[in-house]
């Protein structure tokens, strides 16, 4: 079986981004480029799968004007057997645009699995990969965190990422995937094989070679940075601090600390205000945090955490052991979000 990988290049991730001056774009002259670190974790799990014995070449594909030869060089010297570079104009590269080089080109290499980055860093489209799974018509596995191939069977078993967790797939092959962050680990090139990679073929093509026209139907109006973030507030008490989120920030409706029935214990309630009385958006919220969610036969929905530090830090002088409970009564839509913090003896 063949594998194809497409790779990108991309500002490195740790240059610090410039806006052109006529603002039209991010400034890359003169700026270090290197290959899409999510393009690396999809070339790593291509050569460990050859490595394994399911595959006999990787093949590493890339888009973009010259300099993309020099990142095919670094593929081929991470492991990839050759390489093919399609000589087209950076501006015109839109992610439809790709899918559609990419479907010729497999129709031309014919391999069995075709790998790619979820999305690249520079635009974060993340729309590639299910583009040209929908022009080929595979089944695609996205946001990839573990992939087990089956050769008796042909099938690829992935496990994905997901808002509420893990999702698993079996995939008839060929099928295209989409690698995530923690797929795995990618390797370095040897000084031996950054050598041996000089020697790799590289092979030239035209989209018209390819017989795809290239066509931009975006047209970019202005890239500007974004605002920069303004100084933070020092509060000299708990009731200001509440009284700033409530009339300055607008962050809840009432802010109340009351007394427990057992004086070892203190809660703080908040509700969420009206526009944001919704259930699945509180659901969405609270999965977005990290707490875990359950939902009782009534409706209500609880969210909990441990160790909460905005109050660890508030009340660190006396206080130890906080956890967080988010309820939420289907009855009122009001979400109340409490604290039990355990005082010190």
């Amino acid at each position: 079986m063949k594998i194809m990988v497409a790779i990108k290049r991309v500002v490195d991730y740790a240059v610090k981004i410039r806006i052109k001056s006529d603002k039209s774009g991010v400034e890359t002259k003169n700026v270090k480029m290197s290959m899409n670190p999510f393009c690396e974790i999809a070339l790593e799990e291509a050569l460990k799968i050859k490595e394994s014995g399911f595959a006999s070449e990787v093949v590493a594909v890339s888009m973009g004007p010259t300099q993309c030869v020099d990142t095919l060089r670094t593929s081929l010297a991470m492991g990839a057997d050759r390489a093919i570079h399609v000589d087209a104009p950076e501006i015109s590269l839109q992610p439809l645009s790709v899918a559609k080089i990419l479907k010729a080109l497999v129709l031309v290499e014919k391999p069995g699995l075709l790998i790619l980055g979820k999305q690249a860093i520079d635009d974060d489209c993340n729309q590639t990969g299910q583009m040209v799974a929908g022009l080929l018509n595979w089944p695609q596995g996205t946001f990839a965190s573990k992939v087990v191939l089956d050769k008796e069977k042909k099938v690829a078993t992935v496990d994905r990422e997901v808002d509420g967790g893990l999702e698993t797939l079996c995939l008839d092959l060929p099928a295209v995937l989409t690698a995530d962050l923690r797929l795995n680990q990618p390797r370095y090139a040897t000084l031996p094989n950054i050598m041996k990679a000089k020697s790799k073929p590289i092979k030239k093509m035209t989209p018209e070679e390819l017989k795809v026209e290239l066509r931009s139907d975006i047209e970019v109006i202005q890239v500007t940075e974004p605002p920069k973030r303004e100084a933070g507030v020092i509060v000299s008490s708990v009731d200001e601090l509440v009284d700033k989120l409530k009339n300055e920030a607008h962050t809840v409706s009432f802010f109340i600390f009351e007394e427990a029935i057992f004086p070892s214990n203190m809660k703080m309630h908040y509700s969420l205000p009206k526009k944001y009385d919704d259930a699945p958006f509180i659901k969405n919220l609270m999965g977005l945090s990290g707490l875990s969610i359950r939902e009782d036969d009534v409706g209500n929905i609880f969210g909990r955490c441990e160790l909460v530090k905005v109050v660890n830090q508030i009340y660190q002088p006396f206080l130890q052991g906080p956890t967080l409970t988010l309820f939420l009564t289907q009855e009122n839509m009001m979400a109340s979000l409490v604290y039990w913090v355990q005082l010190k003896p």
